[in-house]
């Protein structure tokens, strides 16, 4: 009687502990997804076995996939090279990224003059997701520890200063020059405009996500998000 009503009580605080093999990547997950569904304990465990949470794909690739269904481990850390040590404007310092996101990113500024761009953030730590996380409401725009593209070193928020994060660097001519030339250097716009059910995310105009500039190129031109490249290419 005691575990029926558990099961019936949307108010249970939801613990994965008790189911074997669940890590505390699920638990923070289907915690969420319960208060925001107001689901029940026995709804939130049947979510789980249908919509279970995977590891990245093609995570030795520049084609890695991190999103709401695929998560990386916290203690995955890529190799990174500390931004200060180049020059390219910045919002704060001591952020760090792969060196070939860097490098393609800086031949992309210099040739497209992008010189009132700014790089918001970069590689972001698991640690540092969970903090950011812990301090947001809107699952729309901040990823779940694990799900997060920065823990890839893949991944560069940027904008004007003026527009800062915001849906107002879309109008910009940065933008505008990105949207039409960050495939020529390896780059695509992550979250693009009424993609929402394939990314899971709203339209963010200033993520910009390094595939390499093949895949960048296939991608953009044919208007896809890396979910349908990934799915559409690679026997997984």
């Amino acid at each position: 009687l005691e575990g029926l009503e558990k099961a019936l009580s949307s108010g249970y605080k939801f613990s994965l502990k008790e189911l074997e093999g669940i890590d505390e990547l699920a638990e923070i997950k289907l915690e969420k997804i319960r208060k925001e569904n107001n689901y029940t304990y026995l709804e939130t465990v049947n979510y789980y076995y249908t919509y279970n949470i995977h590891d990245p794909l093609l995570i030795n690739s520049n084609l890695i996939l991190v999103n709401k269904n695929h998560f990386l481990n916290k203690d995955y850390i890529p190799n990174l090279i500390c931004i200060d040590d180049y020059p390219v404007k910045k919002v704060k310092y001591d952020m760090y990224i792969k060196l070939e996101v860097l490098l393609s990113y800086l031949q992309m500024i210099n040739d497209l003059q992008l010189f009132n761009l700014y790089i918001y953030s970069a590689y972001r730590s698991y640690d540092r997701q969970i903090e950011i996380y812990n301090n947001s409401n809107n699952p729309n725009y901040v990823a779940i520890p694990g799900s997060s593209e920065h823990q890839t070193g893949l991944a560069l928020d940027v904008a004007t200063l003026d527009s800062g994060l915001t849906i107002h660097f879309k109008n910009t001519r940065e933008y505008d020059l990105l949207k039409n030339n960050c495939m020529n250097y390896g780059f695509i716009i992550r979250y693009p405009e009424n993609m929402q059910s394939l990314t899971g995310y709203n339209f963010e105009p200033w993520h910009l996500r390094y595939v390499g500039r093949e895949s960048s190129i296939y991608i953009m031109n044919n208007n896809l998000t890396l979910e349908q490249f990934v799915y559409k290419n690679f026997e997984l």
